[in-house]
């Protein structure tokens, strides 16, 4: 019997490594972009790591020392110069560090940007750790000592003429910013009044104002904004208000609306971001400053604050976003949902949108589809038309049926559901219903729709498997090629019921396998196990070397489909019909099925395929494996080297 189980695992993990590879090649992309410019350090940093950073990213420290006990190099360097120390430090794994510096790691050693464990432990705010280093020796410089809020080192430095302008290395962090960063206003004062540059950047383009902000410090903010500081700056494609309504420091955020601050900066989006961090107060003094209620966020979403708060499920926000005026109606750009779409989860929410105008629509049909019996009653309740329509023209019948929901179904038609309504695609309820019990094994819904009078179309019947009803219409002169518009032929609503007979009965009657679909046609015989309507399909015509372009650019056939199921009856199947034996994708899953056969464990089938000339040193496209070097079962590999494999 063939496992269909396998058979989709298969195909599911093909279009899985296709996302993948995809999203791998985007990400070489942006690195090789980004390293020509300078902007970012690459996200493959630890693509060069030795053996001892492998084993302090998975914190594993008996690793760690068996490295050591085994000679390595304690202090040696993976990508961007960074030794085990600094690995340890930045994941801020004390137990590590400890051992490391216990073992005579170089406390001082500085990575490629000039940076030593110290730096790391300072910036992290970790006490322990930089306690730690320095006990070990770790050098203190002005840097560190200013982001440890030293006052009188900062000052000792400056009397002694020090730069209050000196930067670091590629990060270029002045002695103002570590300074903020500290939260010690006298020392901003401090180097301010020595000369400080109060509009100088650093290498992210952030400003001290900036940084202040992002920091919620009101007091060093409004030092800032006394001696200078432009509050309207765009760092990183938002402002110093921004941050502030991040932070959420109401007073911060007061204290720059007051200073100029603009709030309606189109890359900005400061409200979307109080709505964001649940700021009910922030939000409020936002819209009565002037901030556009109904703005969007950047693509592909483009939500306004109203979806977003709906999104966080604050009713609280929601009611007041709507009562200052927020359009219940709008819809966002990708996907496109309105906000009673986005609130079903939140049936408050859902009631207080409809009391601000918000379309209900669509809530009565998301009910439908998910078997909300008490909505859909009291919407007929309240007097809803229950043949209204949503999207092409799809009435809550459709919904309901389309789901199996025999309640809704009922109800709906005792209240002058048209039982036969199309949509656009001039599908009817029972054709939903139909389809529906191709999956379900349920064919209740459809009997309720026609006891209440639904027509009974050709489709529907075929997929019913009502064999009389499809035999009736092709005697009558019925198209047996016949589809509904837009959807399934008679013939792929056979194959997908399973009904060996129907398919056998249009296949007799004329129904044409045309060549460029007969690779679905056969996919969904073996997807769904039917196996002899498979074979009866090929006794027709079907072409098993047959695809679509990209299945053959991801070696996605019917021979490596049928060799995943490990069924060797089928796989001779194809072998007698030509299929192509050697066939591999030509750029992504470049595997042969000799190579599939090898690595499942397939003893039989790879035998099979040997024997009617499969490529016993054929080599996967990307790593050049062979089936030998796939292949973790004794018996195939001993098979293998009898038919010449190498190696």
């Amino acid at each position: 019997m063939i496992k269909v189980s396998q058979i989709k695992s298969y195909i599911f993990s093909i279009f899985w490594t296709c996302s993948i590879i995809t999203l791998f090649l985007v990400g070489v992309l942006w690195t090789f972009v980004y390293s020509i410019f300078g902007f970012v350090t690459s996200p493959f940093i630890y693509s060069q790591q030795k053996e001892i950073h492998s084993a302090i990213l998975r914190r594993d420290i008996n690793r760690v020392k068996k490295y050591l006990e085994q000679g390595g190099d304690i202090n040696a360097v993976a990508a961007e110069r960074m030794t085990g120390l600094h690995l340890a430090v930045k994941l801020k794994n004390y137990e590590i560090a400890d051992f490391l510096l216990s073992r005579g790691a170089e406390v001082n050693v500085k990575d490629k940007y000039n940076v030593t464990p110290l730096h790391t432990a300072v910036t992290n705010k970790d006490s322990r750790l930089t306690n730690l280093l320095i006990d070990y020796g770790a050098v203190t410089d002005i840097f560190i000592t200013t982001l440890q809020g030293n006052i009188e080192a900062l000052q000792n430095y400056l009397q002694v003429g020090g730069n209050p302008n000196i930067t670091t290395g590629k990060s270029r962090q002045t002695l103002l910013e570590l300074s903020i960063k500290a939260h010690s206003l006298a020392m901003v004062k401090c180097l301010l009044d020595k000369g400080a540059e109060i509009t100088k950047i650093n290498a992210r383009g952030f400003t001290p104002l900036y940084i202040a902000a992002s920091e919620g410090q009101y007091s060093i903010s409004k030092l800032l904004i006394d001696r200078g500081a432009k509050v309207n700056t765009i760092c990183d494609r938002h402002t110093a208000l921004y941050q502030a309504a991040r932070s959420g420091n109401q007073n911060l955020v007061e204290l720059l609306l007051n200073s100029g601050a603009k709030i309606n900066i189109p890359t900005c989006h400061v409200l979307h971001k109080a709505v964001d961090k649940d700021n009910i107060e922030i939000v409020e003094l936002l819209i009565n400053r002037g901030a556009k209620i109904n703005s969007r966020d950047g693509f592909p979403f483009r939500e306004t604050p109203l979806h977003l708060a709906i999104k966080k499920g604050n009713i609280n926000l929601v009611e007041l976003l709507l009562s200052k005026g927020a359009d219940a109606n709008l819809k966002t750009f990708f996907p496109p949902m309105t906000a009673i779409q986005m609130a079903t989860q939140y049936p408050e929410i859902v009631k207080l949108l409809k009391n601000y105008g918000a379309t209900v629509d669509f809530a009565v049909f998301n009910a439908a589809s998910k078997g909300d019996f008490e909505v859909i009653k009291e919407y007929i309740n309240e007097g809803g038309n229950v043949n209204a329509t949503y999207q092409q023209e799809t009435t809550l019948l459709h919904f309901a049926a389309s789901r199996g929901h025999n309640d809704i179904v009922q109800l709906l038609i005792d209240n002058g559901a048209n039982v036969n309504a199309k949509n656009q695609q001039e599908v009817t309820p029972l054709l939903y219903a139909a389809q529906y019990a191709t999956v379900s094994k349920n064919q209740s819904t459809a009997a309720l729709l026609i006891v209440h009078g639904a027509i009974v179309d050709i489709q529907s019947a075929a997929l019913l498997k009502n064999i009389d009803a499809v035999r009736g219409y092709l005697e009558q002169g019925g198209n047996p090629n016949a589809k509904i518009k837009g959807r399934m032929t008679l013939l792929q609503m056979a194959v997908m019921s399973g009904e060996l007979e129907m398919v056998q009965l249009l296949l007799d009657k004329g129904v044409k396998i045309v060549p460029r679909k007969s690779f679905n046609l056969l996919v969904t015989a073996l997807q769904r196990g039917h196996i002899e309507i498979f074979k009866l399909l090929v006794d027709y015509g079907a072409k098993v070397n047959s695809g679509f372009f990209f299945s053959q650019i991801i070696g996605f056939s019917l021979l490596n489909i049928a060799v995943t199921s490990g069924n060797i009856e089928l796989v001779q199947l194809l072998i007698d019909n030509g299929a192509n034996i050697n066939k591999a994708g030509w750029f992504i899953n470049s595997m042969t099925p000799l190579h599939l056969a090898a690595q499942l464990g397939y003893l039989e089938v790879a035998e099979l395929l040997l024997n009617n000339g499969a490529n016993v040193n054929a080599k996967t496209r990307f790593s050049g494996f062979t089936p030998l070097q796939l292949s973790r079962d004794l018996a195939i590999k001993i098979l293998l080297k009898k038919y010449g494999a190498k190696g």
